[in-house]
């Protein structure tokens, strides 16, 4: 059952680009929101967050003109499992584009030159601009979850590093265009850091509340929806919840999602600060390798690697 009227926190992250300290009363209020969203929902909304709305058209234009190419163009870039081009997998009925590395290596380009051998520089530039600047975005949040609780110096030890995988998903007009919603996206939790999530107008996105019922993502022009990951609830010792969302609706016109994961390094060993581990709060989670879980959780193999 869906209860519609449950909404995200929302909150205005433009001090984060206002260049005060971190004991400023605005930058302590912002922390104290996110910790708060975090640990009561595992996700919230932002706005004011500083990318352009003519950026954000031309993202979510550029995206269409990828989808709208010729299936035989498209699986020129198929590269499973992780990235490039794929069309109808385990968790999702749509198609979906993946760019691994996407601030700090040529991955768009690389693709971008299967798909258009021509060249396509508005599609690369726009995309990588996007990239970059969610990447400083989620840095910003990162930090902010850090100094809620108290732990800002660990951004440099554990989280500096990270990377981010742009994922494009798209859901063409459902062949039934039945009035009746289906999953087309099927319950899950992300395995990052965070995820920043950009989605048109059409609506879909559900999420299940701690209390375990599902409710609906209103669409909301100009904001990014933010979504904790497993990563960080382990590595908070639960501290963080990672929630569980979906993607349900009709399908009576094409719907676009524009994702950035942000994910710990390769071979990043994440364990639990120690700062986080006392007589209320015992260490619920070894130590393990970021891959390691990653690929466990690709195979849905049993996660007692750091259980």
């Amino acid at each position: 059952m869906v209860f519609p009227e449950a909404e995200l926190p929302i909150i205005d992250v433009s001090a984060l680009r206002s260049g005060l300290e971190e004991d400023d009363p605005d930058i302590q209020r912002l922390c104290n929101q996110v910790k708060e969203a975090c640990q009561k929902w595992g996700a919230f909304r932002v706005v004011n967050h500083g990318v352009e709305q003519e950026l954000l058209h031309t993202v979510d234009s550029v995206s269409r003109d990828l989808f709208n190419l010729p299936p035989q163009v498209k699986e020129r870039a198929v590269n499973l499992p992780f990235d490039g081009y794929t069309k109808t997998g385990a968790l999702s009925s749509g198609e979906a584009m993946g760019f691994p590395a996407v601030v700090t290596s040529d991955t768009l380009q690389q693709y971008a030159q299967k798909l258009w051998p021509q060249g396509n520089p508005k599609f690369c530039e726009s995309l990588r601009t996007y990239s970059s600047k969610l990447s400083d975005l989620t840095n910003s949040l990162i930090k902010s979850c850090l100094q809620g609780l108290g732990l800002i110096k660990h951004f440099q030890t554990d989280f500096v590093d990270c990377e981010g995988i742009l994922r494009l998903n798209y859901f063409s007009e459902y062949e039934k265009r039945s009035d009746e919603n289906v999953i087309r996206f099927k319950e899950h939790t992300d395995l990052g850091v965070m995820t920043i999530l950009y989605n048109d107008q059409v609506g879909g996105l559900e999420m299940r509340s701690k209390q375990g019922e599902w409710f609906s993502v209103k669409s909301l022009a100009t904001s990014f929806t933010v979504i904790m990951g497993d990563a960080l609830k382990i590595w908070s010792n639960d501290r963080f919840w990672s929630v569980e969302h979906r993607v349900v609706y009709g399908g009576r016109e094409p719907r676009l999602s524009i994702v950035l994961f942000w994910n710990f390094p390769q071979e990043k060993e994440v364990r639990v600060p120690e700062e986080l581990i006392d007589d209320h709060h015992p260490r619920r989670y070894k130590p393990f390798i970021f891959k390691d879980y990653r690929n466990a959780r690709s195979r849905q193999a049993p996660l007692d690697i750091f259980i």
